[in-house]
Formats: C-alpha cells, structure tokens, sequence
C-alpha cells in the first residue's frame, strides 16, 4: 500500500499516545481498530487496522536499522520514534493532547500538527 508522510505521521502520533497509555505495551485488536479509523478520517484515506500494523511494523523494522546505523539519522521519523520507543515507560518527553476538540502533538525538530476530525494540516 502506499503511505503520505502526513498518514504514516497521523498514525505515528495516533499509535504513540495508545502506546503510552498502555504502558509501552503492544496495542489489542479494538485500539487498531480506533487508530485505523482515525488514520482513515485525518487522511482522507482509508487504511484498515492490517494495512495500519503492517506500516507500523515496517516502521519499526527501518528505527531498528537506522539507530544500528547511526544515533543521529536524519530519517524523517527516526526523531519521533525513538523517543517513543527508546526512553523508559515513566518518561514523559512527547507532550500532546486535546485543544478546542482537535488532537495536538507537538514533536521535537519537527512542525506542529493539528488533526481534526476531516483534515490534517501542518501548523508553523
């Protein structure tokens, strides 16, 4: 399937915050659904909860090489997941959450992004 920079950033930040509410655990079958459904709504694309996984799992495959690689690479989203999934399950160093009913996440190095229910936007 293909995957925008903006859905696959939709659905790193939608995963990333179920992610760290479960505790750093792996997510059960009804939270994919709530990611594919939200991925498919800010995108304007649909994405099922397979093909949202299977990206995500490609994700991870791609962290792994580039952090063997290299604790610096300038992979778009190496940033992003490796604060996520490099820091212990107490830290708290990816702030985010609800502002006037839209998702808010605001990620080191990179631009604020805003979702709303029907549009993904970059905000500088």
């Amino acid at each position: 399937d293909d995957w925008s920079e903006a859905a696959t950033w939709i659905l790193l930040e939608t995963w990333g915050e179920k992610y760290l509410q479960a505790g750093k655990k792996s997510l059960k079958l009804e939270q994919w659904f709530e990611v594919a459904k939200t991925v498919s709504a800010a995108s304007k694309v649909f994405k099922t909860d397979i093909q949202c996984r299977n990206r995500l799992d490609t994700l991870k495959k791609k962290y792994k090489k580039e952090r063997q690689r290299s604790p610096d690479s300038k992979w778009v989203y190496y940033k992003y997941m490796d604060a996520l999934l490099n820091s212990s399950p107490w830290q708290t160093g990816l702030p985010y959450g609800m502002d006037a009913g839209e998702f808010v996440s605001q990620v080191p190095l990179r631009p604020r992004i805003c979702l709303n229910n029907s549009r993904f936007e970059e905000v500088r």
